[in-house]
């Protein structure tokens, strides 16, 4: 978690809350119910070992999918960087990034799905922790 920042009154901000991803289908059902918390501004996801957030369970999954990004309001992104399984939130494909025709984005939104491949992660966030 970043440190607390503190404004020009010596108020601390509030630090963002935590959010999580937890598989609600998958290729395999020993990884329904697995949580990857989003303890990080930028986690990759992907088929890839190097991925934070690892899908290898799933081979319909490109090897770099994408990232979950941290926005400075303490929301979060998810981004497609082009992959071939491509990405959906609530079943509707991400919207192409302006002057990037390649990459995709969308804001997230508590209790959003995310669809990777034949993985289904659901969105969650904590306000009261932190």
């Amino acid at each position: 978690m970043p440190p607390i920042r503190v404004l020009h009154d010596s108020a601390p901000l509030t630090p963002p809350p935590h959010a999580r991803l937890v598989v609600l289908e998958s290729a395999k059902p020993s990884h329904l119910g697995d949580a990857y918390l989003l303890d990080r501004a930028r986690l990759r996801f992907g088929r890839a070992e190097w991925n934070e957030i690892d899908l290898r369970h799933d081979d319909s999954v490109s090897r770099g999918v994408g990232w979950f990004e941290r926005r400075e309001d303490g929301g979060w992104w998810v981004v497609d960087n082009g992959s071939t399984c491509g990405v959906s939130v609530n079943d509707i494909p991400l919207p192409r990034v302006e002057g990037d025709p390649s990459r995709r984005a969308q804001v997230l939104r508590p209790g959003d799905r995310v669809r990777v491949g034949r993985t289904l992660l659901a969105f969650h966030v904590d306000a009261s922790a932190g």
